[in-house]
């Protein structure tokens, strides 16, 4: 299945709200194909890898 997130927040390896961000999206794309919408200043290369 095809999942779009948003995520207000988004980097690994960091607390609050990054991580949090960063864990959802983790966890989900274990079972699905993930696509995360967040702000341009988040880790794109990591979230990329």
């Amino acid at each position: 299945m095809k999942v779009l997130l948003s995520a207000y927040a988004c980097e690994p390896g960091r607390g609050t709200e990054l991580g949090v961000g960063w864990n959802t999206v983790r966890e989900v794309a274990r079972y699905h194909e993930v696509w995360v919408l967040t702000r341009p200043d988040d880790g794109r290369e990591a979230i990329e890898a």
